[in-house]
Order: C-alpha cells, then structure tokens, then sequence
C-alpha cells in the first residue's frame, strides 16, 4: 500500500485489525492528551512494525512523516502463517531496545545533542531522507520543531 505524506494510517481507538510493516519511508506514532495536546511517543523506519496491540482497538496514532509503502497483515490470517508470524516477531524484538535509546535521549542529552542524534539516525539511513553525494550529505527533516520531542519546551 501507498501512503502519501501526512496521511493517517491508524486513529486511536479504531478496530485493530491488522499489523502494518514500513517498506520504505517514516511512521510517526503519536497518543492525543485529554487537554488535546499530541504526544509523539515513536518514529519508525524501514522493516518497522506498527499497529500490534494486546487489545482490540488502536492504542495510538500512526501519521506518515514521507511517502511510506507499506505491508498490510490482517491479524486473523498471521495465526494461520507461521514464516509471516516469525519474520514479524524478529523485526519486533529489534524494536523493543529503541524505547531504551530514546529515553536515555530524553533524560540526558542537551537539545543540541539530541537534534543531532536525530539527523544522524536520518543520515545513517533509520528514516531513509538523506541522499549522499561526493562530499556532502542532503538531509530532509519531514518534522516541525514543535514535533521534535527532542527539542519542543
């Protein structure tokens, strides 16, 4: 599937029936605060896997940050297909190390270290915006600052 920039992929509280892998492009996951402040909670990547929940429904936002191609699977049918299932937990266990990562980020990097660890993640392909050329790096940043939670007071 497709997913032009900006688009809702998953709104919180819908129906949560099926589990969606990032092919090429940025995923950004995101709760809406009862005072309807956003909180970007995660930025995905390539081989990414989102949308997995204990429950029925969507316990976040999923927003493409770039044009994202992505890999649809119904829940129902990953019971039923053992090689998906498997392939799918292996990317989520490389996962579940990156909330540790952004905590340390959060709690003890300055703002500027912060930002750039985050183009140096973009730079070293985790989000697949920069373009390389002879000596020079180009690198798009597809957040606001006021998305950054990195740097946003």
């Amino acid at each position: 599937m497709d997913v032009p920039t900006r688009t809702m992929i998953i709104d919180e509280g819908n129906p949560a029936r099926s589990v969606y892998k990032i092919q090429t492009g940025q995923v950004m996951l995101s709760k809406l605060l009862p005072d309807g402040r956003r909180q970007i909670f995660e930025l995905l990547g390539s081989e990414s896997i989102f949308g997995v929940t204990p429950n029925q429904r969507h316990h976040s936002v999923a927003e493409s940050l770039t044009d994202t191609k992505l890999s649809i699977f119904e829940r129902s049918w990953l019971n039923h297909v053992p090689s998906i299932e498997n392939s799918l937990v292996h990317c989520l266990e490389a996962q579940i190390c990156a909330p540790h990562d952004h905590a340390v980020l959060l709690g003890r990097k300055t703002a500027t270290e912060s930002v750039s660890t985050y183009i140096l993640n973009l730079v070293n392909g985790h989000g697949q915006t920069s373009e390389k050329t002879q000596s020079h790096v180009f690198v798009i940043v597809p957040m606001t600052r006021f998305e950054m939670p990195i740097i946003s007071d």
